[in-house]
C-alpha cells in the first residue's frame, strides 16, 4: 500500500504497541519503468501450479486424539548451527537500537526460521524426491539472508516515518506560532501547544 497509508495506518501508536513490526515491510527505491516484453512462459505456468497443489495436500500431523496438529520439522545439525550463530548475531544487533527497531529485531528474529520453513516447503513441492524431511542450510542460509534483507527495509522505513514526524512537528509549531501573530515565550513552547 502507499506510503501515506502506511503512515496513517501503522503510525507512532502502533510503532509503540508493535503491530507495525509484526508486518514484514519494504519499501524498494523507485526506478524508471522501462516497457518490456518478456512473459512468464507456460512452463513456469505449469510448474508453479503443480508446486501449488503439492504444497495444498501436505497433511497436518495427528495428536492422540486423533486431532489434526502441525507437524514438527527438524533442523539438519547444520542448519541449527546457523540458525544459532544468526540468532546470536542478531540479538548483538538489538541492545544496540532504539526501542521501535529493538521491538522489531524481536519479531525479525523468529521469521528466519519461518521464511526457512517456506524456502524448505517450496524445494520439496518442486522435487519432492530431493528434499530431506528435516530442514537443511540452503534452506536455512535463505532465511536468514531474506531477514537480514527485510531488517535493512525495516531500518529505512524507520527512518523514513521518524522523518516525516519531525517535519510534521516541526510544521505543526510554526503554524501554532504563526496563530500566535509570530510571538511566543520560551515557557509558552515548552509547556505545548495549548490554544
Amino acid at each position: 500500500f502507499q506510503p501515506g497509508f502506511l503512515r496513517t495506518a501503522l503510525g507512532n501508536e502502533h510503532r509503540e504497541n508493535g503491530l507495525f513490526y509484526r508486518f514484514l515491510t519494504a519499501w524498494p527505491p523507485h526506478k524508471a519503468r522501462k516497457r518490456s516484453e518478456r512473459e512468464i512462459s507456460g512452463t513456469t505456468v505449469d510448474a508453479v501450479a503443480d508446486a501449488l497443489k503439492t504444497l495444498y495436500g501436505l497433511d497436518f500431523a495427528m495428536d492422540r486424539f486423533q486431532q489434526q496438529t502441525p507437524k514438527i520439522l527438524a533442523l539438519e545439525p547444520n542448519a541449527k548451527q546457523a540458525f544459532v550463530a544468526f540468532f546470536n548475531e542478531h540479538g548483538k544487533e538489538q541492545q544496540g537500537l532504539d526501542d521501535d527497531l529493538a521491538s522489531a529485531w524481536s519479531k525479525l528474529e523468529e521469521y528466519a526460521a519461518r521464511l526457512a520453513m517456506v524456502l524448505h516447503y517450496a524445494a520439496w513441492a518442486e522435487d519432492p524426491n530431493s528434499v530431506s524431511d528435516r530442514l537443511g542450510l540452503p534452506a536455512m542460509e535463505g532465511g536468514i539472508r531474506l531477514v537480514r534483507w527485510f531488517g535493512n527495509e525495516t531500518r529505512r522505513i524507520h527512518r523514513m516515518l521518524a522523518s516525516d514526524e519531525e517535519t510534521q512537528a516541526r510544521e505543526s509549531l510554526v503554524e501554532w506560532i504563526n496563530r500566535k501573530d509570530g510571538e511566543v515565550t520560551t515557557r509558552e513552547t515548552l509547556t505545548g501547544q495549548r490554544q
